[in-house]
C-alpha cells in the first residue's frame, strides 16, 4: 500500500499519518516496524531500500518518507539515489511497484506543483491526497465534526465564532476543541463558551491595544493591556500578540500595495472575518516604514527583558508609550 498525502494543511496530513499508524499498531512491537525518513538526511534510495525490508515479527511494516517527491522538480525526470548517482522518475516507480505487500509506504509533502514528473507517475500506482488550506465554511464544517470526534456538540454559531477568531490555525482550534469538550461534555457548546474559554480570542483585545497606540492614546493602550494581564494573559503573551499583529500588518500592508484581492489576502494572511476586517482597517492608518520601526521596537523590549535591563511588566508598558509615539 502506498499513500501520497501533499499539500499546505500540515495538522490534517498529520492526523492522517496518525490514523494509518494507529490501524497498524496492533502489531507495532513498539514502533520497531515504524520508520521515518526525511529527504534532507537521506536520499531517495535510502527510502526504497528501508522500503523493501520486511516487517520484524509482523504482518506490516510502516514506513513514512518526507519530501522525497519534491526533489523531483517540475522540470526534472530524476533525484539523487545511493553513492550520488542519478535515479528516473520512471525507476522510481518501477521499484515502488516491486515493494513487498507487508510494507505501507506514506510519502508525506508539502505543497506540490502538480505537473511534479513523479507525483504524475504515483497516482497510477498510489493512493494520492491534497490537503490544501480549507475555505471558511469547510472550517466550520470541520470544527463540528472534530468536536463530534471528541464526544462533543457545538452549535454552528460557536463553530463560525472559532472560525472567525482563530482563523485557518487548525492545531490551536483541535487544542481550544478539546478544552471546550472538557469543560462543557455531556452539555452543548455555545458561543458565550468561546467567548469566555478561548484564549485566542484575547487577539480582539489586542486589536483595541494596537487601535489605541495608533491613536496616539497611550495611557488608554496601557488600560487594555492591564485589563488582559488580569484575565490571565503574561505581559511575554501580549507582546508575542503585538508583534504577530505587526507582522500581519507589515504584510497586509505589502500586498496592498500589490493590489491584491481581499479575498486573495485573506487566504495569504490565513484570516477571516473580524480580524481580517480590523487588520485591513489598521494597515490603511500606518506606513510601511512605521510598521518597520514599531516590529524593531518589539524586539528592543524583548532584549530589554533577556538582559535584565526591565522586567516584563515595565517593558511592555515601555513598549507601548514608544509605540503610540512612532
Amino acid at each position: 500500500m502506498i499513500s501520497v498525502l501533499y499539500g499546505t494543511d500540515e495538522f490534517r496530513i498529520s492526523e492522517k499519518i496518525k490514523s494509518i499508524r494507529a490501524s497498524l499498531s496492533s502489531d507495532d512491537l513498539g514502533g520497531i516496524n515504524n520508520t521515518f525518513l526525511n529527504a534532507s538526511e537521506s536520499n531517495f534510495g535510502e527510502l526504497l531500500l528501508t522500503a523493501a525490508v520486511v516487517p520484524f515479527m509482523s504482518e506490516r511494516r510502516l514506513v513514512v518518507g518526507r519530501d522525497f517527491i519534491k526533489s523531483f522538480s517540475s522540470g526534472s525526470t530524476s533525484s539523487t539515489a545511493t553513492n550520488g548517482l542519478k535515479i528516473k522518475s520512471e525507476d522510481v516507480i518501477q521499484s515502488l511497484s516491486d515493494l513487498p505487500n507487508s510494507t505501507v509506504l506514506v510519502l508525506q509533502e508539502g505543497d506540490l506543483n502538480s505537473r511534479n514528473p513523479l507525483l504524475q507517475r504515483l497516482k497510477k500506482i498510489s493512493e494520492v491526497e491534497n490537503f490544501s488550506k480549507l475555505r471558511h465554511v469547510e472550517l466550520v464544517s470541520w470544527i463540528k465534526e472534530r468536536t463530534k470526534f471528541y464526544g462533543g456538540h457545538i452549535e454552528n454559531s460557536a463553530a463560525v465564532l472559532m472560525a472567525n477568531y482563530i482563523g485557518f490555525d487548525l492545531r490551536t482550534v483541535d487544542s481550544e476543541i478539546t478544552k471546550l469538550v472538557l469543560y462543557k461534555n455531556p452539555e452543548m457548546i455555545e458561543e458565550s463558551d468561546v467567548v469566555n474559554l478561548v484564549s485566542y480570542t484575547g487577539q480582539q483585545n489586542i486589536f483595541k491595544v494596537v487601535d489605541t497606540c495608533i491613536g496616539k492614546k497611550v495611557m488608554e493602550a496601557i488600560r487594555s493591556s492591564a485589563n488582559l494581564v488580569q484575565s490571565g494573559e503574561s505581559p511575554f503573551g501580549i507582546v508575542r500578540l503585538l508583534e504577530r499583529q505587526i507582522r500581519l500588518l507589515i504584510r497586509a500592508k505589502i500586498l496592498s500595495s500589490k493590489k491584491i484581492s481581499k479575498t486573495e489576502m485573506s487566504k495569504r494572511l490565513s484570516l477571516v472575518g473580524y480580524p481580517l476586517q480590523k487588520t485591513l482597517e489598521q494597515e490603511k492608518l500606518l506606513t510601511l516604514k512605521e510598521l518597520k520601526i514599531m516590529h524593531g521596537l518589539i524586539v528592543a523590549s524583548d532584549l530589554r527583558v533577556k538582559k535584565g535591563q526591565m522586567d516584563e511588566t515595565a517593558s511592555l508598558q515601555t513598549l507601548i508609550v514608544e509605540i503610540g509615539s512612532v
